[in-house]
């Protein structure tokens, strides 16, 4: 793949959620897991499962296997830009 080509979506989507996450945190993207469509919650299918979740996104493949154990089915977050102080 050229280096600025972006990665193939179709990719991540025949892995499992788990599997995606680590996708996209080896492109330097960090993570969050992300409540499943089906969740009760407030916002089923896009509330971040981690608390100050911007600040907790993460790349690392341990923290992201913590999480994807504790919610096996949670969504993917890509956190894309941060907040200036």
């Amino acid at each position: 793949m050229h280096p600025d080509q972006a990665p193939s979506v179709s990719l991540a989507r025949r892995l499992s959620l788990r599997h995606a996450a680590m996708f996209y945190a080896g492109l330097g993207w960090p993570v969050v897991p992300v409540a499943s469509p089906d969740a009760a919650v407030v916002r089923p299918g896009k509330q971040p499962l981690v608390r100050d979740w911007p600040s907790a996104a993460s790349t690392s493949p341990g923290q992201i296997q913590d999480w994807w154990r504790r919610w096996p089915d949670a969504n993917v977050g890509i956190v894309t830009a941060t907040q200036n102080s």
